[in-house]
């Protein structure tokens, strides 16, 4: 009995951990401000929004063949390779982001990508696409290998069986990691401001609250947060509903 109260108060602290920090910044909001700043804010929701929807499918797109190879294939070195492609996963984004920016001002085709929104949308792919790359490979590793051995004794090709036999049954999994990839993409700062810079032309929700912050202006920084906490209940919310 004893140890089951500590579970729960173990429950508890962590909630609170969580929750207090949003009722205080609850109280510390301006509502007043939200009309005053509509446009602003308008801009940065619909500049995260269009810069996650592009580098999550380009994520997609490269992320969820490359699981696949990774999930079926043996090949030489691909220990490495798993390895290598963990690492931005695990090193801070603004560390990754310093090494694009490293290549890009050294190569002058891609200069001219910096400090644009283009440049928000490499930040999120170096970000995302290892996320995607992990989580996918996992959902792929889970489904069984005996249906593809059954539709190649029918005559799949190696493509028809990716497509037609592992990706339709691969279907939630990609669906939850687009959303979660598309959660993490809106709110990426580190790799930004390294490769995007810090101005209203590539103003971002992170970006947002990070310039508002730089002039003391709590309540309107306030305001990008609770648009960040509402899309991140929004994404758990739907990938619980996904199973």
């Amino acid at each position: 009995m004893r140890s089951q109260s500590l579970l729960y108060l173990s429950l508890a602290i962590l909630f609170l951990f969580y929750v207090l920090p949003l009722l205080f910044a609850l109280f510390k909001l301006d509502l007043s401000k939200i009309f005053v700043e509509f446009d602003e804010v308008a801009r940065a929701i619909f500049l995260s929004v269009t810069t996650a929807t592009f580098s999550t499918f380009i994520s997609l797109f490269i992320g969820v063949p490359s699981a696949y190879i990774l999930s079926r294939r043996e090949f030489p070195g691909k220990s490495f390779v798993e390895t290598f492609l963990d690492v931005p996963v695990v090193i801070p984004p603004v560390a990754l982001g310093t090494l694009f920016l490293v290549l890009f001002s050294e190569t002058q085709a891609f200069s001219g990508i910096l400090f644009t929104p283009y440049a928000i949308i490499v930040a999120q792919l170096a970000v995302v696409t290892a996320i995607i790359l992990r989580l996918m490979k996992t959902v792929f590793d889970q489904i069984d290998v005996s249906y593809d051995y059954v539709a190649r004794s029918l005559g799949y090709t190696p493509a028809e069986v990716f497509l037609k036999v592992d990706l339709p049954m691969a279907k939630n999994g990609i669906i939850s990691s687009a959303i979660l990839a598309w959660t993490r993409a809106a709110g990426e700062f580190g790799a930004t401001i390294v490769l995007a810079g810090a101005s209203k032309n590539v103003e971002t929700l992170p970006i947002s609250i990070y310039l508002k912050l730089s002039v003391a202006d709590i309540s309107g920084a306030l305001i990008s947060v609770f648009v960040l906490v509402g899309i991140g209940i929004a994404a758990v919310t739907a990938i619980k509903r996904l199973g």
